[in-house]
C-alpha cells in the first residue's frame, strides 16, 4: 500500500494508530456461504443441531483462530470457535449465522466467559 507524500519509514509513523475506511463498494464478493465479519453484526446464532442460541455479541481475533461470542436468552455468554461457525444467512433480518457446535458447547454451566 502506497500514500501520497509518505516517502520513508520516518514519515510512515505519522500514520500509527490511525484507522482506515474502505467503502463497502470497493469489498469484492465472496462465495457462497461466506461473509465479511461486519454482516454477521447482532445476527441471530442458530445451531443445526439444537435450534437458537442467541445473538452475535463481537468476533474477538484469536492467535489460532477467532471467537464468536454469543449471548443466550438468559444472558448467558458462549465463546464459539470459528472451526464451528458456519454460513451467514443475509436474507434474513437480522441475519442468521449457523454453528455446528459439538456436544457441550452450550452447556449453561460451562458458560463462563471467556476461554
Amino acid at each position: 500500500m502506497r500514500f501520497t507524500d509518505i516517502t520513508d519509514r520516518n514519515a510512515s509513523e505519522t500514520l500509527r494508530g490511525l484507522h482506515l475506511y474502505l467503502p463497502r463498494h470497493y469489498l469484492p464478493p465472496l462465495p457462497p456461504g461466506h461473509f465479511y465479519y461486519f454482516e454477521a453484526a447482532n445476527a441471530q446464532v442458530v445451531d443445526k443441531h439444537e435450534g437458537p442460541k442467541g445473538t452475535l455479541q463481537e468476533i474477538v481475533p484469536g492467535t489460532a483462530y477467532d471467537f464468536f461470542v454469543v449471548r443466550g436468552p438468559q444472558g448467558e455468554i458462549y465463546w464459539v470457535p470459528a472451526p464451528f461457525v458456519g454460513p451467514l444467512d443475509k436474507s434474513t433480518d437480522p441475519p442468521t449465522l449457523w454453528v455446528e457446535a459439538p456436544p457441550g458447547l452450550w452447556d449453561p454451566t460451562l458458560a463462563q466467559g471467556r476461554p
